[in-house]
């Protein structure tokens, strides 16, 4: 008996499923959790950061004032006292000629 093409990649394929899903399921298992992000509460907020430049960051704004970034939390507005990566690398996109808050 003679099977299709076809039928012989169908098989293949489904010998070849469960290895695949394994190591899928190892690689989701082995990521490493998010990095935590340190703030304080903001004390020096200006009364406009929300005409500030600003970027979605883990699910709200977060505002760009004078080299650092500021976000509405639950107890009120929050300054990062660590720049995040993700917000470092935005932040050199948008002040691509000021220092930042951190290294001065």
């Amino acid at each position: 008996m003679h099977r299709s093409p076809s039928a012989s990649i169908r098989a293949l394929a489904l010998r070849i499923a469960p290895f695949v899903l394994a190591l899928a399921a190892a690689g989701c298992a082995s990521r490493e959790a998010p990095r935590h992000v340190r703030a304080e509460l903001a004390t020096d907020l200006p009364r406009d950061v929300l005409f500030y430049p600003h970027v979605l960051y883990g699910g709200d704004s977060a505002y760009l004032v004078d080299g650092r970034w500021y976000r509405p939390g639950a107890n009120g507005w929050v300054v990062f006292t660590d720049e995040p990566l993700e917000l470092e690398m935005l932040r050199r996109s948008l002040e691509p000629d000021r220092v930042s808050f951190w290294s001065r």
